[in-house]
């Protein structure tokens, strides 16, 4: 094991974790080729061949990463599903919040249309985030 101070045991345990992140974020783009979501068309730009073998190499690299954890003493992390979603959920459920003409006006006018437009979209965007949060329900 790795001669650090808890401090920078922390510091690189954390860059590993963001490291990870990023490999499952690649690992989510390349599985949704072509589709549509969020205000964004995703182009299908990446060959099956290159595909294949960034999973692969992802893959590798997820597995040396989860070796230099055990060579820092650090037991695999347990990330519960349950909790993830219910954050993303409230966190959208806040950025719903953003959309409305109460926040909007701190940037300047907003016409009466647009205020009314807004808040419908932003009522309608909580409303969507809070249904599934209900939907998720209470942790198994």
């Amino acid at each position: 094991m790795l001669q650090l101070s808890e401090a920078q045991r922390r510091s690189v345990f954390a860059g590993l974790r963001v490291m990870a992140d990023r490999l499952d974020q690649m690992e989510g783009w390349l599985g949704k080729g072509g589709t549509q979501g969020g205000g964004a068309r995703w182009i299908e730009d990446v060959g099956q061949g290159e595909r294949n073998a960034l999973l692969a190499q992802i893959a590798e690299a997820r597995r040396f990463l989860e070796a230099a954890l055990g060579q820092l003493g650090h037991p695999p992390e347990s990330v519960s599903v349950f909790q993830r979603c219910q954050a993303a959920l409230g966190l959208g459920w806040e950025d719903s919040l953003d959309l409305k003409a109460r926040r909007l006006r701190n940037y300047g006018p907003l016409s009466e249309a647009a205020a009314v437009e807004l808040d419908e979209l932003g009522d309608t965007l909580a409303e969507h985030f809070q249904r599934m949060r209900r939907t998720l329900g209470v942790p198994r």
